[in-house]
């Protein structure tokens, strides 16, 4: 990806913890950067975005129409971090739908430009671990939340055929990849 003088980026969940820490980061290391969060302040909070200079919408992600919202505007990369991370709520329709709908609305509305997107999961996916997991063991969500998260790796996989054969690799292949890098 080569980034312009001003590249744009939209960072969901910007509000939160490790939101507000990236979008602070990325306004020092890149001042010219088109910066833009959106948060629902469900469990994030304005006080970790203390001088933010970026645009702010104010979005349930669930919801929201990106189309409509942005238009035709394209981003250099999104920053997905936005969900509801909470794993003791126990509304398992709530969790699941309102995960799974913002990154399948999100994914929909950069599909077209091709927009990077960097998608936070969890290591809950590969469920309770004794040792060192590795991704060919598959998935063994821990709880409603890690389930949320690898439904969202597995956009574009049959469901059943997913819960069928959760541990073969070979059965269901994620339609995005994460990379990740050592510093």
């Amino acid at each position: 990806m080569t980034l312009s003088d001003s590249p744009k980026f939209l960072v969901t969940g910007g509000a939160g913890f490790i939101g507000s820490n990236l979008v602070l980061s990325l306004q020092e290391k890149s001042p010219n950067a088109r910066l833009t969060v959106i948060d629902d302040f469900r469990s994030g909070d304005y006080k970790n975005l203390v001088g933010y200079r970026g645009d702010f919408v104010a979005q349930d992600l669930a919801k929201l129409n990106w189309r409509e919202q942005f238009g035709d505007e394209e981003f250099d990369a999104i920053f997905h971090l936005g969900s509801i991370t909470d794993t003791t709520l126990h509304d398992q329709f709530v969790q699941v739908h309102d995960n799974v709908e913002s990154f399948r609305r999100l994914l929909n509305f950069a599909r077209p430009s091709k927009t990077r997107i960097i998608f936070a999961s969890s290591a809950s996916i590969y469920g309770p671990a004794t040792e060192a997991s590795v991704e060919a063991n598959g998935a063994a969500p821990a709880n409603i939340y890690a389930f949320s998260k690898t439904i969202g790796l597995l956009s574009g996989c049959d469901i059943s055929t997913f819960m069928a054969r959760a541990r073969d690799t070979k059965a269901c292949r994620p339609a995005w990849f994460i990379i990740c890098r050592n510093r």
